[in-house]
């Protein structure tokens, strides 16, 4: 997922030519049922869970079953499906609750991902329960990400809500929509929430804990799932 550029770099008053790594990025036509759907720019890795997450948060399906098949070709993603009625119901008030030990190891392990620390050039999320990661990923564009993390919780048959989203960008309303939309009730970032996103969290009882770094973070809306 790593491609190879050749820069010149200016370092401490001197001219270098090197080759930098810099994240890998495709461009991808989703064809669902040899129509088009959309055009996805992103990392090549770990495709079905993006499209899954994609065809799910834009209604078209409701179950990873809909799903008949997935083919990726050169520059093409294929998808057959059965659709059934999309809803999004409220999710239910969950009892999760979290102390500042389990959200710094979470947000440690946002930093660990490997992609971004070698090229600085990809959005982190990931799911955690108890401060431990069931699952991470990455990919160029922030919304991809989540698509994702929507993509392996519908195929392995997890409840958001009683899970930690894990985000490296910044917490916005899109960003929001979508995670109010899987129902998860507590995201933590490292970076800074914006009023449209917060107002949202508020209206959708959504914990958001945002400028998670060196002992301090802040607790935005519904602080009552983080206990100290």
């Amino acid at each position: 997922m790593i491609a190879h550029w050749k820069v010149v770099r200016y370092l401490q008053g001197e001219r270098r030519e090197v080759m930098d790594e810099v994240a890998e990025e495709k461009s991808f036509k989703i064809l669902l049922d040899g129509r088009l759907l959309a055009t996805l720019n992103c990392l090549p890795a770990e495709l079905e869970y993006l499209v899954l997450g994609h065809l799910w948060h834009s209604g078209v399906i409701c179950h990873p079953a809909e799903v008949v098949q997935i083919e990726v070709r050169a520059g093409e993603i294929r998808v057959s499906c059965c659709p059934g009625r999309v809803s999004y119901p409220s999710a239910p008030s969950s009892p999760l609750q979290v102390d500042p030990g389990e959200l710094f190891s979470l947000v440690e392990a946002l930093d660990e991902d490997s992609l971004f620390s070698r090229t600085g050039g990809v959005h982190v999320g990931l799911w955690g329960r108890g401060g431990e990661v069931i699952f991470r990923t990455s990919d160029t564009g922030r919304y991809n990400v989540l698509d994702k993390l929507t993509g392996f919780a519908l195929t392995r048959g997890l409840s958001p809500s009683e899970l930690v989203l894990g985000f490296s960008g910044r917490l916005s309303r899109g960003v929001i929509e979508k995670v109010a939309r899987l129902g998860t009730r507590l995201v933590v970032s490292p970076a800074a929430p914006t009023s449209g996103g917060l107002e949202l969290a508020s209206e959708q009882g959504i914990t958001v804990v945002g400028f998670v770094r060196r002992g301090r973070f802040n607790i935005y809306t519904h602080p009552e799932r983080v206990a100290f």
